[in-house]
């Protein structure tokens, strides 16, 4: 009998901010979670947390019902060839790494593939799921990442690429621009830019939350023809503001799909 529900091979920023919201949304207890890592200030981290450290990646395999692993892609391979599967659920939220491959090392085992974000941290993420078999499963899946973030299934295994290029790093593309229009503001003269700047985006999601609106449609509701924002908003155009986003988009797909290979 297994003595853990959840363990974690590799316990970095994702892990942390998955096992802190099903700690806090009682999905599972600190002494029914296991981990291990081989960095020594990550293992310490989950002490702090009360979360239990074994000695290696069998050892979570063999004392966890459920294995998420968490570890960078580079890493995956060397993870798989040092385990064993004993009748585990298998989840993984490493970027590029599919289901065939782990299969590849592990048997026909369930693998649920995830993609899950950092606002994860905060309750406010966005999870991109993907799997096929039993439906039990995908119920444990939404268990744990419903914990901090809206879970969405794709039927085709491929699009998780699509799903981590806007979703698992788009959190980045917006502390960009954030960052980007704070810089502005401050060179216009307005010592306390990035407070206004965040706000100003996150009222503007509350808007187009509450009204469910497009957003094409509150923008032009705020452009005013020969008015400031238009002028702006031109700019924009003409620099193909649009067309880079597509275009960051598409490299991150890609930059999956290579860590697949």
């Amino acid at each position: 009998m297994k003595r853990y529900e959840i363990g974690f091979i590799g316990f970095g920023n994702m892990a942390g901010a998955i096992v802190k919201q099903i700690i806090s949304k009682k999905i599972f207890k600190p002494e029914k979670i296991s981990i291990f890592d081989i960095n020594e200030s990550q293992r310490r981290k989950a002490k702090r947390m009360k979360i239990n450290v074994l000695k290696n990646n069998q050892e979570v395999v063999d004392k966890s019902k459920i294995v998420v692993f968490s570890v960078k892609p580079q890493d995956m391979e060397s993870v798989l060839k040092s385990i064993k599967e004993k009748g585990n659920l298998f989840i993984s939220i490493c970027a590029g790494i599919t289901t065939k491959f782990i299969k590849k090392y592990l048997g026909n085992v369930p693998v649920i593939r995830v993609m899950p974000n950092t606002p994860f941290l905060v309750g406010e993420g966005v999870t991109g799921c993907y799997f096929k078999g039993d439906k039990k499963y995908k119920k444990i899946a939404e268990k744990i990442f419903g914990s901090g973030s809206s879970v969405y299934w794709i039927k085709d295994e491929k699009l998780l690429d699509s799903i981590t290029a806007l979703s698992g790093s788009g959190p980045a593309y917006v502390f960009y621009f954030i960052e980007s229009l704070a810089e502005a503001g401050k060179i216009l003269g307005i010592k306390n830019s990035l407070d206004i700047a965040i706000k100003t985006l996150k009222g503007s999601i509350t808007l187009i939350e509450k009204t469910k609106e497009k957003p094409e449609v509150l923008r032009k509701k705020v452009t005013s023809k020969g008015g400031t924002t238009e002028r702006a908003v031109s700019i924009f155009e003409k620099r193909g503001f649009k067309n880079i986003i597509i275009e960051a988009l598409k490299e991150a797909r890609k930059r999956s799909k290579e860590l697949s290979k």
